[in-house]
């Protein structure tokens, strides 16, 4: 088998699992951008500006802005 046939397997494997167990985890209802926001300030080694994951995520101020007043929103 080439690689390109086993990773396929890996892909349709994993995705196999993840479709099993997204229903037990509160993670799976995260966008990709959420997810990695979240890690980004979980990551932090101190209390994070929005202006600095702002620049850590390569985003804009505004865009981290709406982010921030989106993911608050949902949240409370």
């Amino acid at each position: 088998m080439d690689l390109i046939t086993n990773l396929e397997k890996v892909e349709r494997y994993a995705s196999r699992i993840w479709r099993t167990h997204s229903l037990e985890d509160p993670i799976s209802t995260l966008s990709f951008n959420e997810y990695d926001y979240l890690k980004e300030i979980q990551m932090a080694d101190e209390p994070i500006r929005l202006t600095d994951l702002a620049d850590k995520m390569l985003v804009t101020k505004l865009r981290q802005l709406a982010w921030y007043n989106a993911w608050s929103a949902r949240i409370l």
